[in-house]
């Protein structure tokens, strides 16, 4: 079974960062992410929260007590190394484009959703309701993410969505984006009012 440490050291070289980076993201000494890697030293709760939050993984496997599924699911998402890295910069290393559209998506398994508005009816019935994703304020949007549904991922160039794509979750988009991968949804969609009860 790892240590401590030693899941430390594994998360920190997925994910491409050196000592020196893991330890300005901590807000600690390079020194001390030595001592945590060699076990010579456990981190406190908060050093904990803070690695579990970057590298998106329970706090229970950094410490150790992830159940056999949950771990197995993490070795998953690890197999390509590079694509987690993605993932983990679409997370925690974005630039956001000032004068850019975002849309806020959510992918759950093979389902997009996200933040929509309504847009009228499409016959006379009302039978049908057409939505289309809507623009979101960057800012505000990651900061009610994080707070409702755990730290979004933020695309704001193309070879980014390849970490959504795999890993799926909440993201912001830049439209561009969007509309190039996402062409189907681009102007919206239909919704029988059958299908809503």
């Amino acid at each position: 079974m790892e240590t401590t440490g030693e899941r430390i050291r594994k998360l920190r070289k997925l994910a491409g960062i050196t000592r020196e980076g893991l330890a300005a993201i901590l807000d600690v000494t390079k020194k001390s992410v030595e001592r945590y890697e060699q076990d010579k030293s456990i981190p406190n709760s908060s050093v904990i929260a803070r690695l579990a939050s970057y590298f998106d993984v329970p706090s229970d496997y950094i410490l150790g007590n992830c159940s056999l599924e949950e771990e197995e699911k993490l070795k998953e998402m690890w197999e390509t190394e590079a694509y987690y890295r993605i993932y983990l910069e679409n997370r925690n290393h974005y630039t956001l484009d000032d004068t850019a559209t975002y849309f806020w998506i959510e992918m759950l398994e093979d389902t997009i959703g996200g933040q929509m508005e309504f847009c009228g009816w499409t016959d006379d019935t009302r039978q049908k309701e057409k939505w289309k994703f809507r623009e979101v304020i960057p800012d505000r949007a990651i900061y009610y993410c994080t707070r409702v549904k755990g730290k979004p991922q933020v695309i704001s160039e193309a070879r980014s969505i390849i970490g959504f794509l795999i890993y799926g979750g909440q993201a912001l988009i830049k439209k561009e984006i969007f509309e190039e991968y996402f062409p189907a949804l681009k102007d919206g969609f239909e919704i029988e009012t059958s299908d809503r009860g």
